[in-house]
């Protein structure tokens, strides 16, 4: 038997190219594919453009590891590093950093605080960053 292999590969490729265009279609039909995403905000700690001039915020990561490795310091343990600091508002946030995904690297969660503004030296030196990414 002889077979036109051209022409099946031409059958299959119109066929291919008929689901992507309607694949693309469907896909779009319930809402704009390029629709901003939502900015979800937390409510328990406001961001970085919303605080008072007077307030800073500031984060340690939590010391989580991927994979399970490395124990995730919570909230209010690390608060205790910062005693002698009024604290306005504690949250865990993700730093939206692209990480390594490998196990034993960093996961980017962090422990993030409002603080004043004149307590922000007292916190650099017990290891504290000032927040400046946009979660």
């Amino acid at each position: 038997m002889h077979y036109n292999w051209t022409g099946l590969r031409r059958k299959n490729l119109i066929g291919v190219k008929v689901f992507l265009i309607a694949f693309m279609l469907i896909g779009c039909s319930s809402q704009p594919c390029r629709e901003p995403l939502r900015n979800y905000q937390s409510p328990q700690l406001k961001t970085a453009n919303d605080i008072s001039k007077d307030h800073v915020l500031v984060y340690k990561y939590d010391g989580s590891l991927q994979c399970g490795q490395g124990a995730a310091i919570p909230v209010d343990q690390m608060k205790n590093e910062l005693k002698d600091i009024h604290i306005f508002s504690a949250v865990k946030k993700t730093d939206g950093l692209i990480h390594l995904q490998v196990c034993g690297s960093r996961t980017g969660k962090a422990n993030v605080y409002e603080i004043k503004s004149v307590d922000l030296e007292a916190a650099k030196k017990r290891g504290f960053q000032v927040w400046n990414f946009k979660n």
